[in-house]
């Protein structure tokens, strides 16, 4: 069960989206996101036989929390939330079936700024340029190859062992904003991250696809180019302008810092035995001193950045209990078993296989068996 020690709420008056402490000094980012991302959960909830307020509590969230003003939830306990509900009620198809049941107005001004795009391309560039204002623990990025354009969606929170849930509802909603474009035809393919977690006819009905790629390195939809250039019969233009000026007042399109670039790089580089500083300065072109200097101005380095995403990693890769052990080590881009057993003593307080072992024994050995779709 997913437990969580304090309440995971907050309310605010004053006029913005999300706050939060996101500073790149530790390891665990605040990220908050409006209450408005559990419109229709305790009637989904109801509807599949369960007690909302109690699967709430269970992550540190008021029962009230649907109905309260102004208020806002840690994005870690609705990533927990989701998670905890799926394997509680049996539905692995939970996160989707809550995206299918929300409006895109549970994205506040920043669905304002999407609806009312010229074209579906449109639609994406901003939605990627403002999606750190409603919530700064997500990123999402729109490139074309070709006649493709790939759309990535990615949870930037560390130490959060299972995301499943959230990355397929953020799935269902991209999708949703392709579709503003009216009669255009499905995504090409779908993305996911994580392992299958429900019947391939599943995802197949939900998202019109029958090419689905899992264990990705990142989530996403590779979307035609055609349909990215068709028109929203709904854009206004002046109802954009003010949307912008809101987002641009709120928080503007922000560089990200150099730590969290730092972060994507060596995740990627792990598994290849090459993060190191050298390679991550070429990646930004930069030089050696130079991301040291802009690392301790955010009061890290790449040390510490490289440490906490093994960490991280070490987590995800242990939450899959068939990944064997030497395999993580790997992985995590270490050369000897001794070297990844030091490490997670120092990181958790326990060896790898005890880690495992917790991590398993809260969240469950294996997903349930989903029941029929109703």
């Amino acid at each position: 069960m997913v437990a969580l020690a304090t309440r995971h709420v907050l309310t605010v008056r004053a006029n913005v989206l999300t706050f939060g402490d996101t500073r790149s000094r530790g390891r665990c980012m605040t990220s908050l996101v409006r209450n408005s991302a559990l419109d229709g959960f305790g009637a989904l909830v109801q509807e599949l036989g369960g007690e909302p307020g109690q699967l709430l509590a269970a992550c540190g969230i008021p029962a009230d929390i649907e109905t309260q003003q102004d208020a806002f939830l840690a994005y870690r306990a609705l990533i927990a939330l989701l998670e905890h509900c799926a394997e509680r009620l049996a539905r692995p198809d939970f996160g989707m079936r809550l995206a299918q049941a929300q409006g895109m107005e549970i994205l506040g001004p920043l669905a304002v700024v999407i609806r009312h795009a010229r074209t579906v391309a449109e639609a994406f560039e901003q939605a990627a340029k403002y999606l750190h204002v409603f919530n700064p623990g997500q990123r999402m990025t729109v490139h074309r190859e070709g006649a493709c354009v790939k759309l990535r969606f990615q949870i930037l929170l560390e130490n959060v062992p299972y995301t499943r849930q959230a990355n397929e509802r953020a799935l269902v909603f991209l999708k949703r904003t392709v579709e503003l474009g009216g009669d255009v035809p499905p995504p090409r393919r779908v993305l996911f991250s994580d392992s299958r977690l429900s019947p391939l006819g599943v995802y197949r009905e939900v998202f019109g696809v029958t090419e689905l790629h899992f264990e990705q390195p990142v989530c996403g939809l590779d979307i035609d180019a055609a349909t990215m250039r068709a028109s929203l019969q709904r854009s206004n233009r002046h109802i954009r302008s003010m949307a912008i000026a809101f987002m641009e007042q709120t928080g503007g399109a922000r560089e990200r810092p150099v730590s969290m670039r730092v972060r994507e790089i060596c995740r990627r580089l792990l598994p290849t035995g090459g993060a190191g500083i050298d390679l991550a300065a070429e990646y930004l072109n930069l030089n050696r001193r130079t991301l040291q200097r802009r690392l301790v101005a955010e009061g890290t380095s790449f040390s510490a950045v490289l440490d906490a995403v093994r960490a991280d990693r070490a987590t995800r890769y242990l939450a899959e209990g068939d990944l064997p052990l030497s395999q993580v080590a790997a992985l995590l881009g270490y050369t000897e078993q001794s070297a990844f057993n030091r490490a997670c003593r120092r990181w958790f307080g326990r060896t790898p296989r005890a880690h495992r072992h917790g991590l398993l024994a809260r969240a469950g050995a294996s997903a349930p068996e989903m029941p029929p779709r109703r």
